[in-house]
């Protein structure tokens, strides 16, 4: 068979394919703030996604019509833009193999991450809200710790040996846990010392 004669179609599917491949923008303002998990998420995903970093109100007041709730962060994949923190780490869970082995362990998932995600959400309010607003959430946070270390290492010894709270591989659970226990760390040191927990 002659050179010309070759079928190529394999050759040109396989190129474009990987040429073509959507990647995922995130668009956020540049702190972590609610985006932090999302870039988490994706850190871990293994999935091509570029990190974009709004410095101006300028750039915010021209992205903000793209936004579905005029808010951030949003993730723009594939000619669609979604938008809802929690939203955006499930779809990029389901795409990467980090939403659970199976319906239950995604079910688990679901709720280990609602349950974290209280704790982080007072965790924000403490940090940028004002006056009694603010007063309120860091005591609701500071009372919400001690419940959650102490749920999140009786479920890891249930594990038996296994270091994720789902399943037998790592989930967008085990990620919030994650990003949840590294802001306990930064407002206090030692607020895991003594804890079976595996960071």
């Amino acid at each position: 068979m002659h050179s010309t004669d070759r079928d190529y179609t394999h050759f040109f599917k396989l190129f474009f394919d990987h040429s073509m491949t959507p990647v995922f923008k995130l668009i956020y303002f540049d702190l972590p703030g609610r985006a932090e998990v999302v870039r988490l998420v994706l850190a871990q995903s293994g999935l091509p996604w570029e990190d974009i970093r709004l410095s101006s109100k300028e750039e915010f007041d021209a992205i903000k019509p793209k936004a579905p709730f005029g808010q951030l962060p949003i993730l723009e994949f594939n000619g669609r833009t979604y938008a809802q923190t929690l939203s955006l780490c499930r779809f990029i869970a389901r795409k990467s193999n980090l939403a659970g082995e199976n319906e239950s362990n995604a079910t688990e998932c679901d709720m280990w991450v609602e349950y974290c995600m209280e704790a982080i959400v007072d965790n924000l309010k403490k940090d940028h809200a004002e006056g009694d607003e603010k007063e309120a959430a860091g005591r609701k946070f500071e009372a919400t710790v001690p419940d959650v270390l102490e749920r999140v290492t009786k479920r890891l010894k249930e594990q038996k040996g296994n270091s994720f709270l789902v399943g037998r591989r790592i989930s967008w659970a085990d990620i919030v846990l994650f990003h949840l226990l590294e802001w306990l760390v930064e407002d206090k040191p030692d607020a895991l010392d003594g804890m079976f927990v595996v960071v």
